[in-house]
């Protein structure tokens, strides 16, 4: 096919066909790419497949259906033809349709044309030839609501987004203005419902119940009553306005009520479903099933194609699927939501508090044009060839008034307070000038407000150049009234009173800074819009951050600091003023301003500052006024703090980030930029962009690109980078409490429990709660890179918590962290090539990225936890305990972001929230997570890395959820292989906290309240001395096995003496006896010299048994029981299968096996071994300078620090142990107290702990050392 454009011919292929037969083949969101289908063709396709925009290809086979007969038909022709009926419609085609105009409905609301939307119902272009009553009705109430809000909201509003709502495409549809009024349709519905009610009673009582038909004209009803009420809701916007040409208040009361019902009616309707099974049921009754073929006479009703030639020649969009009732009942639903919360508008009585409600709504309640267009008419209701200036704030107002008095409550000029003084008329031609000028730009303030966000902000940009020109207006009337009024006054005798007042109002630009405050309250606004609609780059991102602080919220914080001083200083003379000439006037208000204002003086005494009204009411105050009004002093009255505090906050913030940021920048730690340092400053032509709005403002004055560079250029060698990181971190702190000032103050000042939504100025509550976290999270991070925190690793955003201001986050080079959520693991997994290659391990991070979801206060979960949780579960710190939240490494974070370094959790072995094993974890879980009785290969992967670790004998494995478990197998294995039942043990021992382990485990009966102890087959035998087995034996009790940890730990981290191990078991063995090593808490490298803790003595023992836990999942629940194969197999002849449902499932053997695999790759047994030795030595000089420190004893990382109460008697100093472990705490390091007297400092940190750490333990350890031995020596020479 050729085609002719100017001097080119172009020929065309047609490729419909072939493109789309490649389209079925793909996957849903892929796009067909070859060489001749680039990025041009994909957008096109993709925009075919856009809901609106999907009728490009679908035209040619409309077309060519119409060849072939089937052309679109109108009303007459189809009821000619008898393909749609329009006579005595049955209740469910009714509903039907019903459901299906509401969709349209819907629709045309969402931005959708009329013509492809209501008009696509063949029923509505010739409704009068309708002979269903129901039907006609319906059908002219849907055209007369879309009609009413396009005519008498949208066009009014004058919110144009959609080409449907200009009001110029009408495409000549009939909307019977002239035959059918709008009172006429809700009459008609009415009577619609009355002769429903009728026919449903009447089927109530025929003597063969019809149920469905029943329940069909039930629903009828209440769709009927719905749209009646919806309309008349509707209709209350305006209807007012349409018979006067006055404006009136909106009745609110009548509109709620209304809501009410409609919500009522919303529960009741079930949306209708239309489906071709008739056997098909709607689970809870939910949804109104229709059968497909129930609706046969009407199935013509509906033609997306009806009005295609009525399009304009390019507007090739079709809809040929309409919404789900069931959706458009929920949107309806919203809808009255909305205008339920619009209606609050009514009580905002100022202009700032309508700035912050439109603020407020437009933000958090996302409203659709229908709604806003609502919104706007409630507040400045419209009446015919009023200009939008013009209108009266609800209908009563005068944006005149309203904007005299709201400066009058701003910082009160002497123009707008003295009550009792003459203005000439030439003053009074400059003041009403000047407030008839205001009325435009604070009009079309809420204008803009109204539109859609991106469209709000680009009539933002438009609306400062109208402020500029009312702040050129300001100054002049300004300059103006400063002669008038000194003159006024002096010739009052007041001057003499109080000349620094005199002078502060001579210098005083009043109008000027009123105008200054609106005009910055938009820049900051629109600045902060850029944020939210997500339009700067990061390289810009310095640029405005300066901007926003060192210009607009600097000179915003000196506007509020003037009209504080003002209402402080002033406000006692001008009570003073007029109260001089109160009596002379006769209480006859002179100023004409004043008057003009005075209704709302009155209606709000309690916020006005003169509080003159209490006086003029109540004598006595008046009196007690006078005498505090002596000499003139100041009240000190902060008459905006809440707004202050705010902006304060906005300022340490935004100062913050574009500190932070031109520290990173030449650290050239930003993960974003280029090699080079200078990433900022570079790009002037966004800059003029981004702040060319500002260039003709008065104030604050506008600067150019090249005196920002200037300005830059002279800080750049002034600060080091440490320097603009503790600036960074001072100012963070600074909004911080700010912030949280302001929510305190806002709490302490409203009795009721504010919506998170609140918002003062364009700040809501919930904005304020983010912008804490940021900074608390910001703090931490930027004290770690003023450490020097790892150089090597580098800084990237996230926007996440707020659009405002970023979270700082730490970035490696695989991953820095993990957090276990789809998106984030999904993206981990595809960095790491599968789960034994221990090359794509990334070496270790410490610091978490505080993205953790706090459900409770610690306060409520203390509370819940004492509910819930028994008493007798172990809790750290039960007096104050820590509320952990994050984990990442060596270190734990509370609630607060404090970090505490952890020196006791050998579950976490790797370190904490290790990302290797985090990621394998959730691969597993996503790929098989099942129990063991399945082959698995993960299950002997594990056990073949096991086994190479082991002695040669031990190679059979079970898999158990605990090591408690483990040793419990154990027992009922060597009962079974020996014959005998006793059990052998050491005292102090601790084995776990089943029934047959708390019986031999020493450690925790000795503990108990009550007098306990060993049943009588538990043999319990002092250390060293084991030699008491012969004894045992010749009483007749016969042992089956002996069960010993390796490294004893809850014993107080004991060293078994050399031989010792190698001695024991071969004379328990030669008996017959079975050996067990308990190497749960100490296994897997602690030691340092050898994987397993019993290895590290080099005695070539081969217990019988080993068993493991804790560290083997690094907090995943796994562990595990090795043993002989003889044992086993005597163990099968019992007939009965071990099974244990999560014991060695998949994703608990692919935790080990990664953390083999980190042990293996980071070499952290090598680690263990290096600082556990350098940690050795730096406790033993500590112990050389202090006596209560009696013994530093252990293995690698497996220590323990024996607490005295002096070095000679070695008596256990049990109270200053406690008092070491608390002070530690208060230094943010956890520790753990174990051994018989609870005096041994127990030392098993995750295998990760580095020298640093061991430096900083010592360095706090030490110091709490030295306090707690300085108060020993003082308490003992008192005693002397």
């Amino acid at each position: 096919m050729q085609e002719t454009i100017g001097d080119t011919t172009y020929n065309w292929t047609d490729v419909t066909t072939e493109f789309a037969d490649l389209c079925r083949n793909l996957p849903v969101g892929e796009v067909l790419r070859d060489e001749d289908f680039t990025l041009f063709e994909a957008m096109t396709a993709l925009e075919l497949m856009d809901p609106k925009m999907d009728g490009g290809m679908s035209i040619k086979n409309h077309f060519h259906e119409q060849k072939h007969g089937n052309r679109t038909l109108t009303l007459p022709q189809l009821i000619e033809k008898k393909l749609v009926k329009t006579s005595s419609l049955t209740p469910t085609e009714l509903i039907h349709l019903f459901d299906q105009l509401l969709s349209t409905f819907h629709m045309w609301l969402d931005g959708h044309s009329l013509a492809l939307t209501l008009y696509t119902c063949v029923y509505v272009h010739d409704i009068p030839i309708i002979e269903d009553y129901p039907l006609r009705t319906i059908c002219y109430t849907f055209v007369k609501l879309i009609d009413y809000i396009r005519e008498r909201i949208l066009l009014k509003a004058g919110l144009f987004e959609e080409e449907d709502f200009s009001g110029t495409l009408t495409y000549n549809f009939p909307f019977y203005r002239d035959t059918i009024k709008d009172q006429t349709c809700l009459s008609d519905l009415k009577k619609c419902e009355d002769e429903l009610n009728k026919r449903l009673r009447s089927l109530k009582h025929e003597s063969e119940l019809n149920q469905s038909e029943i329940n069909a004209t039930q629903q009828l009803i209440h769709r009927i009553r719905f749209l009646r009420l919806f309309f008349g809701v509707t209709l209350r916007f305006n209807e007012a306005n349409e018979k006067t040409n006055e404006q009136t208040y909106l009745n609110s009361e009548e509109i709620l009520k209304n809501l009410k019902q409609i919500d009522e009616l919303l529960l009741l309707i079930r949306p209708s479903h239309v489906v071709e099974d008739e056997t098909t049921t709607s689970p809870d009754n939910a949804e109104m099933i229709i059968p497909i073929s129930s609706l046969a006479d009407i199935a013509r009703s509906f033609d997306p194609y009806y009005n295609y030639r009525q399009l304009p020649p390019a507007f090739n969009r079709f809809i040929r699927q309409l919404i789900l009732p069931s959706c458009v009942y929920t949107f309806l639903g919203s809808i009255c939501q909305q205008l339920r919360r619009m209606l609050e508008v009514n009580d905002k009585r100022t202009l700032k508090q309508a700035f912050e409600f439109f603020l407020e709504y437009s933000t958090n309640e996302k409203p659709s044009l229908f709604i806003r267009s609502l919104l706007l008419l409630s507040y400045l209701p419209s009446v015919q060839g009023c200009l939008l200036s013009s209108r009266k704030i609800f209908g009563q107002i005068s944006f005149a008034e309203q904007v005299k008095y709201e400066m009058r409550l701003f910082i009160v000029p002497p123009l707008l307070t003295l009550k009792y003084i003459a203005i000439d008329q030439e003053t009074i031609n400059y003041g009403e000038n000047f407030f008839q000028r205001a009325c435009v730009p604070f009009s079309n303030l809420f204008y803009s407000l109204c539109n859609n966000r991106a469209r709000t902000r680009e009539k933002l940009s438009n609306l400062l150049d109208e402020f500029s020109v009312l702040q050129d207006e300001s100054e002049k009337l300004d300059q103006w009234l400063h002669k008038y009024f000194l003159q006024h006054i002096l010739q009052a005798n007041l001057s003499t009173l109080n000349a620094q007042t005199l002078l502060l109002i001579e210098k005083t630009s009043y109008f000027f800074q009123f105008i200054l405050h609106w005009t910055l309250l938009i820049m900051e606004y629109y600045l902060l819009m850029g944020f939210d609609l997500s339009l700067y780059s990061k390289r810009e991102l310095y640029d405005v951050y300066f901007y926003f602080a060192q210009i607009i919220l600097f000179t915003h914080i000196n506007v509020y600091k003037t009209s504080t001083n003002l209402l402080n200083t002033t406000i006692p003379m001008l009570i003073q003023t007029n109260q001089k000439h109160q009596q002379i006037s006769k209480n006859q208000t002179s100023n004409i301003f004043v008057q003009q204002f005075s209704s709302l003086v009155q209606q709000h005494s309690n916020d006005d500052p003169l509080m003159d009204s209490a006086n003029d009411s109540n004598p006595g105050q008046k009196k007690n006024k006078r005498k505090n009004l002596n000499g003139l002093l100041s009240t000190n009255t902060d008459h905006h703090e809440q707004e202050v505090a705010l902006i304060h906050g906005h300022f340490a913030m935004s100062t913050a980030m574009h500190r932070c940021l031109k520290a990173l920048e030449l650290e050239r730690r930003l993960r974003f930029s280029s090699t080079d340092a200078n990433y900022f400053l570079r790009d002037e032509i966004r800059y003029r962009h981004r702040f060319l709005p500002f260039a003709n403002l008065c104030a604050p004055p506008y600067m150019p690109h090249a005196d920002f560079l200037h300005i830059q250029n002279l800080s750049d060698n002034r600060y080091t980078p440490k320097e603009l990181y503790q600036d960074a971190i001072n100012n963070f702190s600074q909004a911080k409490t700010y912030f949280e000032s302001y929510l305190n103050r806002l709490t302490a000042s409203k009795q009721q429990t504010l919506n998170r939504t609140f918002t003062t100025n364009f700040t809501s509550l919930a904005d304020v709660e983010s912008y804490i976290r940021i900074a608390k999270t910001n703090c931490v991070v930027l004290k770690l890179l003023l450490s020097g925190h790892k150089p090597e690793m580098k800084i990237d955003f996230d926007f996440t918590l707020h659009a405002h201001y970023p979270t700082l986050k730490l970035y490696k080079k695989i991953f820095n962290h993990v957090k276990l959520t789809y998106r984030t693991l999904r993206t981990m997994s595809n960095s790491v090539l599968n789960s034994h290659n221990v090359d794509a391990i990334e070496s270790k991070s410490d610091e978490p990225e505080f993205d953790f979801k706090e459900y409770y206060s610690k306060e409520k979960t203390l509370a819940l936890r004492d509910i819930y949780i028994p008493y007798c579960t172990e809790l750290f710190y039960r007096e104050n305990p820590i509320k952990i939240v994050r984990c990442q490494g060596t270190y734990m974070y509370d609630q607060l972001g404090n970090k505490y370094l952890d020196c006791i959790n050998n579950v976490a072995h790797v370190g904490h929230c290790h990302p290797y094993v985090c990621n394998q974890i959730y691969k597993q879980m996503g790929a098989c997570a099942t129990n063991n009785r399945y082959l698995h290969d993960n299950t002997v992967v594990l056990a073949e890395k096991l086994a190479k670790t082991l002695p040669k004998s031990l190679e059979q494995i079970f898999y158990t959820n605990s090591g408690s478990e483990a040793n419990d197998l154990a027992i009922r294995l060597a009962r079974q292989y020996t014959g005998n039942y006793d059990i052998l043990v050491l005292d102090n021992a601790y084995h776990g906290h089943l029934t047959t382990l708390f019986e031999l485990s020493t450690y925790k009966f000795k503990k108990a309240n009550t007098e306990m102890k060993a049943p009588e087959h538990v043999h319990v035998l002092s250390i060293p001395d084991i030699y008491r087995v012969e004894e045992v034996e010749s009483r007749g009790r016969r042992i089956a096995i002996f069960l010993i940890e390796s490294l004893q730990s809850c014993g107080g981290q004991i060293i078994y003496p050399k031989g010792y191990l190698k001695q024991v078991f071969d004379f328990l063995q030669s008996k017959g006896i079975l050996c067990l090593v308990d190497e749960v808490q100490t296994g897997f490298g602690r030691t340092g010299t050898h994987f397993w803790a019993f290895q590290s003595y080099e005695e070539d023992v081969t217990p019988d048994f080993i068993t493991m836990g804790k560290s083997m999942g690094n907090g995943f629940p796994v562990a595990a029981l090795v043993t002989r194969r003889d044992i086993t197999q005597k163990f099968d002849m019992n007939g009965i299968e071990y099974f244990n449902t999560y014991g060695g499932n998949p994703v608990s053997c692919r935790a080990a096996i990664a953390v083999m695999d980190v042990i293996e790759k980071e070499k952290l047994m090598e680690n263990a071994l290096n600082v556990g030795n350098y940690l050795v030595e730096k406790l033993k000089e500590i112990q050389s300078k202090y006596d209560i420190i009696g013994d530093v004893r252990g293995r690698g990382l497996f220590l323990g620090i024996e607490v005295v109460r002096d070095g000679k008697s070695r008596e256990p100093g049990i109270e200053e142990a406690h008092e070491i472990k608390y002070k530690l705490r208060e230094h943010m390091i956890i520790v753990s107290l174990d051994g018989p007297d609870h005096n041994v400092i127990k030392f098993k940190s995750p295998m990760c702990f580095s020298n640093t750490d061991a430096d900083f333990f010592c360095e706090k350890l030490e110091t709490v050392v030295r306090e707690c031995q300085k108060k020993k020596e003082e308490q003992q020479q008192q005693q002397q």
